[in-house]
């Protein structure tokens, strides 16, 4: 398991490079844990049409309900899971990823953890809208330098790192160094 020690990990502050996560990882994560919210949405949903009753005047109040917590639990999941097992989702857990504080590898906290996803779904969702900027947000971990980061982990100084072989960017060899 490649996992930064708690404490300052590199000169200055952050994890080592060799162990931030590869893009396509992160992608795959995002797409696994984006199906499982879209499916346990909709389920929340339909559980409460189908709970509605008639129309007196509860189905409403039950659908609405039922719409509470399925935003709920779309602005949460993230958060929660993060502070709950140790900055994974189950999107990370199956592709060896893990998000951890910036200055020192530690765990992520609930209220940084609110943030880190809020500011990622305002960025992709809202202002997706306006132009296409939304897939800055996520995408900024292309040329970011040198931890990889998106927009929203800079916001909440996270970092996405690999914690099994394979899951890390490999760093490429020093000058004068034969692979």
């Amino acid at each position: 398991m490649i996992v930064p020690p708690p404490g300052p990990v590199h000169p200055g502050y952050g994890p080592p490079l060799s162990v931030l996560a590869r893009p396509v990882y992160r992608l795959y994560a995002r797409l696994v844990d984006f199906g499982l919210l879209l499916v346990l949405f909709f389920a929340l949903l339909w559980t409460g049409l189908a709970l509605a009753g008639d129309d007196s005047g509860e189905r409403g109040a039950n659908v609405l309900w039922s719409v509470w917590f399925a935003l709920g639990y779309l602005l949460l999941y993230d958060p929660l899971a993060h502070w709950l097992t140790g900055g994974r989702t189950l999107g990370k857990w199956l592709f060896g990823l893990r998000v951890v504080r910036l200055r020192d590898g530690g765990r992520v906290g609930l209220l940084r953890g609110i943030g880190r996803e809020w500011s990622y779904l305002f960025g992709t969702l809202f202002a997706g809208f306006i132009g296409g900027a939304g897939v800055l947000v996520a995408a900024w971990c292309l040329w970011d330098a040198p931890f990889k980061q998106g927009l929203h982990e800079k916001l909440a100084d996270t970092v996405v790192i690999g914690t099994r072989p394979g899951s890390a960017v490999p760093l490429p060899p020093a000058p004068g160094q034969v692979r």
